[in-house]
């Protein structure tokens, strides 16, 4: 009966440290930290609040063992995203890079330099903008 026991509690034990690398190791955010992921994300690189309106936002983040990323999605309308661009002080120093063309697009530069946050693209392809940004934990 206590080889049983043990067993279950083990098992229950393994089963919970393997469920928890499984969510600490992958690149979803969870819902409950989608919000502060996404403000982390803009603040690194020095953006506005999302414009309104927005649709289908999406958020990623990839921690490496010195380094993490965020990858945010989102669709606006033109005019949303020319008040966003605007309003981003981080955008004011940035290069702005057009690619013409079949699928052009516009590719923001984002060198923010601040805690350890090393850099990022804005590309902005018809209504779909998509950001992501750097931090390295090696300064």
């Amino acid at each position: 009966m206590k080889s049983i026991l043990i067993r279950i509690v083990v098992g229950g034990l393994l089963l919970l440290g393997g469920l928890g690398v499984c969510i600490l190791c992958t690149d979803r955010v969870m819902p409950w930290n989608k919000a502060e992921a996404i403000n982390t994300t803009l603040e690194w690189g020095g953006l506005a609040a999302l414009p309104v309106p927005v649709s289908e936002v999406e958020i990623k983040k990839v921690d490496g063992s010195f380094s993490q990323k965020f990858s945010l999605r989102f669709k606006c309308d033109y005019a949303a995203q020319r008040r966003w661009i605007h309003s981003s002080s981080g955008l004011k120093n940035g290069r702005l890079q057009a690619v013409t063309g079949e699928g052009a697009s516009s590719t923001f530069c984002l060198h923010p330099n601040q805690d350890g946050v090393y850099g990022g693209t804005l590309t902005i392809r018809g209504q779909e903008v998509e950001l992501q940004m750097k931090r390295s934990y090696c300064w």
